[in-house]
């Protein structure tokens, strides 16, 4: 079991005092802050004492952590502003420390569920995340190259995502024009079924591609929810053989979301110093939110070329991760495709051979047979 974290926020040692000998009882690693709090790291549990609630910008806390207000006299008028800003459940110390053995029970529980979402392959489906925090690496590219792949090469059930909500993703590449993308399920949220979200999707003709895209307006794409962008993911593992995601490289809830269901996120990275250090700076982060389960980020080297800064070989030796496969530099090859708005692949054995269809036939091969 991994062990979780908590963070304690308060300028009372008493509620410290109270706090720690219990959490450490539970194998929970504690930290805690002092006034002014001007950044709050990520925690499964967060704990606020009453000292510090008129002190507090509430937005620091991150959206998935567990927040856990601490009394230790009753306050009716801290309760109903922790209650305003979404904090549901308040502690008062000592007589309700039972209650905090309750919490920590349930919030081990929810992470456990979590897991077990990632892990899932019901039905055969897999999620496959395509994630960078880099813009320009390539991974719009990459994961509409794999949707073909499997789509037309290997005869499977396959729909990609693009969770970019921005002008100039997937559907450009694509030349596709949506008429409707994944904020129209909103109102359906309740009764969402495989039947809404492929009333959404817009299908490329020449490989019978379904794509679920974004709203173009960033603005939309906001009041799209954690749990819209869950049930949409659970509903297409359940349907296809394979779920391409295209993440966008900020760090949102869609990102996060994506990344925690999924069966292996891959990175694209390519072969310099500012992508390779940033890549270290994410898998660190993603390691503290623990959301690198069982392994499963993957990284992709892209733009493999034999005037590169770096080889594949020293990239190996820096990153310490597993690289699932590289895809060879053939930029004017490519770029016929892209300008054109023309898929990788189309029928079955029919593709034109760029240096790079032919690598990704071969990442794909990997992941069929395995």
């Amino acid at each position: 079991m991994k062990q979780l974290n908590a963070t304690i926020i308060t300028d009372k040692e008493s509620i410290e005092h109270q706090l720690i000998p219990f959490l450490e009882k539970n194998e929970i690693h504690v930290e805690v802050l002092r006034s002014p709090i001007t950044d709050i790291p990520f925690s499964h549990f967060v704990f606020i004492g009453q000292d510090i609630a008129d002190k507090m910008d509430y937005s620091l806390i991150d959206h998935t952590t567990n927040c856990i207000g601490i009394l230790e006299e009753r306050a009716f008028d801290i309760a109903r502003q922790w209650m305003q800003q979404g904090i549901k459940d308040i502690i008062v110390l000592p007589e309700e420390i039972d209650k905090l053995e309750y919490l920590i029970v349930e919030g081990r529980k929810q992470k456990e569920e979590k897991r077990k979402i990632a892990d899932s392959t019901l039905h055969g489906g897999k999620v496959y995340t395509f994630y960078s925090a880099n813009g320009g690496s390539g991974k719009t590219v990459l994961s509409s190259m794999l949707a073909q792949c499997l789509k037309t090469q290997f005869e499977k059930k396959v729909i990609l995502i693009d969770f970019n909500a921005q002008i100039g993703g997937v559907e450009t590449l694509m030349a596709l024009e949506p008429v409707r993308n994944y904020a129209d399920l909103l109102p359906v949220i309740d009764e969402l079924s495989i039947h809404h979200i492929q009333n959404v999707t817009t299908l490329q003709e020449q490989t019978e591609l379904e794509v679920l895209t974004g709203p173009k307006d960033p603005e939309k794409a906001e009041i799209v929810s954690q749990e819209l962008v869950r049930k949409i993911l659970q509903i297409c593992q359940e349907y296809y053989d394979y779920v391409i995601v295209d993440a966008p490289s900020s760090f949102n809830i869609h990102t996060y979301t994506a990344i925690e269901m999924s069966s292996k996120v891959f990175y694209p990275l390519t072969t310099d110093a500012l992508a390779i250090r940033g890549f270290k700076q994410v898998k660190a982060f993603l390691e503290r939110l623990q959301l690198l389960t069982n392994n499963h980020l993957y990284v992709l080297i892209n733009r493999v070329h034999t005037k590169n800064e770096f080889t594949v070989k020293d990239i190996k030796n820096i990153i310490h991760a597993e690289i699932i496969g590289q895809i060879r530099e053939d930029y004017f090859g490519l770029q016929s495709f892209i300008n054109m708005g023309m898929p990788f692949y189309t029928k079955k054995g029919r593709t034109k051979q760029l240096k790079q269809t032919i690598d990704m036939y071969q990442l794909a091969e990997s992941l069929v047979t395995k």
